[in-house]
């Protein structure tokens, strides 16, 4: 009877000193539990809405989307299917909790970002006011992942003699992209990054923009996107996105993973293998203090073109 006994009260006590032992493994047993295919994919759909889970999904949520992106998303080879994946966390309701979060902070380019003006820490947007001031009257400037269409209303209302075309993933995100920005001269559509020069008219000059947008299309996807508009030809590029060096690389060296679906592109190398010429680009550290969490983050900027 001692043998059953004496390693049964070993294990009480064990569990009696180590708490953190039992809600580890009652956390593991419940990230289990949901990771059956309906349970996990509700659960993720809130990626951008913690108030919408239970006191018990927000527990496990950082557990089961760790899994899910690790065993899942990365480990998914073909780029439309890892982009139908990403949907399920980035569309939808969540990708409207997502713009109305960038809503909540309005564009003020007077103010600083780290150690540097908003312009310099940003200059895909003077460099958007070049481009546009200059731009014929017919061209068509179309955003890459216009979110809440902010941006896009910003650049819209300092240029209203052009057309301005907001794009994002999903109908839910730019249906309301619609309502809250309803000038005569900006429209909303569905439209991934690498079908986005399919469905643009070819006869009318294109300025196409993207700011932390295009960190978010697959490495496959951005090579085709920029093929396609070097292949369309009259058109002009400006891309303002974060990066970092730090993260592991993702299927090319031109690509390295940077967390929640965003990866930090080689932009330049990637126009270029496009053979889209290049007129400006720079890597900008925007925090110097090596305490900041922003310290390793850089801000890429790209201004490529293609034809005339």
């Amino acid at each position: 009877m001692s043998e059953l006994v004496y390693p049964l009260l070993r294990k009480v006590t064990t569990v009696a000193r180590n708490p953190r032992v039992v809600a580890d493994k009652a956390t593991s047993a419940v990230v289990d539990l949901v990771w059956s295919g309906r349970r996990r994919s509700r659960l993720l759909s809130t990626w951008q809405m913690p108030a919408a889970r239970s006191k018990l999904e927000g527990i496990v949520f950082d557990r089961v989307f760790s899994r899910w992106i690790d065993q899942v998303y990365l480990a998914e080879r073909d780029a439309d299917r890892r982009e139908a994946l990403k949907d399920v966390c980035m569309a939808g309701r969540s990708g409207v909790s997502w713009a109305e979060v960038y809503d909540r902070r309005p564009i003020d380019r007077t103010e600083r970002y780290g150690d540097l003006s908003f312009d310099e820490a940003s200059p895909w947007f003077p460099a958007m006011d070049r481009a546009l001031s200059s731009a014929p009257a017919q061209a068509l400037v179309a955003q890459i992942g216009c979110s809440s269409g902010r941006e896009l209303a910003h650049f819209a209302g300092r240029f209203p003699r052009l057309e301005f075309l907001g794009t994002d993933i999903d109908a839910q995100i730019t249906e309301r992209a619609a309502r809250r920005h309803s000038s005569s001269n900006v429209t909303f559509r569905v439209a991934r990054a690498h079908q986005l020069v399919d469905v643009l008219p070819i006869d009318r000059p294109l300025i196409l923009y993207s700011s932390g947008s295009l960190a978010y299309v697959q490495p496959e996807h951005l090579g085709l996107t920029f093929r396609k508009i070097r292949a369309r030809g009259n058109a002009t590029l400006i891309v303002g996105e974060a990066w970092r060096d730090d993260g592991p690389e993702v299927g090319t060296p031109l690509t390295r993973w940077r967390g929640n679906f965003s990866y930090s592109h080689d932009y330049r190398e990637y126009a270029e293998q496009a053979r889209l010429k290049i007129q400006e680009t720079a890597l900008i550290q925007t925090h110097s203090d090596p305490s900041s969490p922003h310290f390793r983050t850089r801000h890429y900027y790209l201004w490529a073109a293609a034809g005339n």
